[in-house]
């Protein structure tokens, strides 16, 4: 398989795989009904920036570190785990507690914003709903190498345009 035949492969299956909901979606969709429309895109940032941890950390081999150490796979899932219980309780005790009501912000342009809803605390949650959840890791490390050519540096060793020697 050459390497455009193999991130042509992937681009399918990570394109399909997008289209289905999951707990990503349900934070930016909650992102963007409760929080200011910064919030909502820096959680989508943040999304992102994990997906993107996890596809760079699949490349280079993390797969056979968990796959070879159980103890390792043990963290990285009792931590996702640990997360998204509190993620959950913390969403149910503010319903609870009569927390923050939900409404469109409407805040005017250049106006006081509220510092739960700044655009790195969107980032922050985006990211570490990401690569803090087992099944986004899984989902990667046991998917990406089955892209990867045989015989292909998974990373590049150096830059991809020619060097330049002044001559």
């Amino acid at each position: 398989m050459s390497p455009f035949d193999a991130l042509l492969a992937f681009a399918l299956v990570a394109g399909l795989l997008t289209l289905v909901p999951g707990i990503d979606t349900a934070l930016v969709l909650r992102s963007s009904l409760t929080r200011s429309r910064a919030y909502a895109w820096a959680t989508a940032a943040g999304i992102a920036t994990g997906a993107m941890a996890w596809g760079i950390a699949a490349a280079v081999g993390v797969s056979a570190l968990l796959t070879a150490s159980e103890a390792a796979y043990r963290v990285v899932t009792i931590t996702g785990a640990a997360y998204m219980c509190w993620l959950g309780g913390s969403m149910i005790y503010r319903s609870v507690r009569g927390g923050r009501p939900v409404t469109l912000p409407t805040a005017p342009r250049g106006g006081p914003v509220d510092p739960a809803d700044s655009p790195l605390r969107g980032w922050l949650a985006g990211a570490g709903t990401n690569l803090l959840s087992p099944k986004v890791g899984v989902f990667y490390i046991s998917t990406i190498p089955q892209f990867l050519p045989a015989g292909v540096a998974p990373l590049p060793k150096g830059p991809p345009w020619p060097r330049f020697t002044g001559h």
